[in-house]
């Protein structure tokens, strides 16, 4: 392998170690498999069940085009007061625009992450791992049949290891 392919290679591997302690930190769910490979399944299998809905494909385009909508909106209104009369006017309108694309960008980042977290834990509960579906809170031992963080009643195969 010639030293460029190495190099790829040894990126590529470091960038996957770094995708996997964003993935445990993002959904700390996932500690609860054991290997990195049962972490990878788990984060595919959630993946492929959003793949199957229409609303995610759709959302991914509106979300940035709501944030831009935003952004000229911002602009405009900038220009009204006046602010474009000391400061140029391409970099008001760059800034603003950026600004709403960026604001679009997390929102959906935050509306994604909290729809995988629901996803990877009832995917958990299926694979009976002792987990409450509705806040994650580990459930390890538990006889009541209530989880003692949120309340809800857990099925006897979630409180069963």
């Amino acid at each position: 392998m010639s030293g460029a392919g190495k190099h790829f290679s040894s990126v590529m591997k470091l960038l996957l170690k770094l995708g996997r302690r964003l993935n445990v930190v993002l959904y700390p769910e996932l500690a609860r498999l054991g290997t990195e490979q049962a972490q990878d399944e788990a984060m595919v299998a959630v993946a492929a069940r959003h793949s199957r809905k229409w609303h995610y494909p759709v959302s991914i385009v509106v979300a940035p085009i709501g944030g831009l909508a935003l952004g000229v909106l911002a602009t405009l209104s900038l220009q009204r007061l006046g602010l474009c009369s000391f400061v140029p006017e391409v970099l008001v309108r760059t800034v603003a625009i950026l600004s709403g694309l960026a604001t679009g960008v997390i929102v959906l980042g935050c509306i994604y992450r909290n729809r995988n977290r629901r996803e990877l834990r009832q995917l958990l509960a299926e694979r009976c791992v002792a987990i409450c579906r509705a806040c994650g809170y580990d459930l390890t031992g538990n006889k009541s049949g209530r989880c003692p963080e949120c309340g809800r009643a857990v099925s006897g195969n979630a409180a069963r290891e």
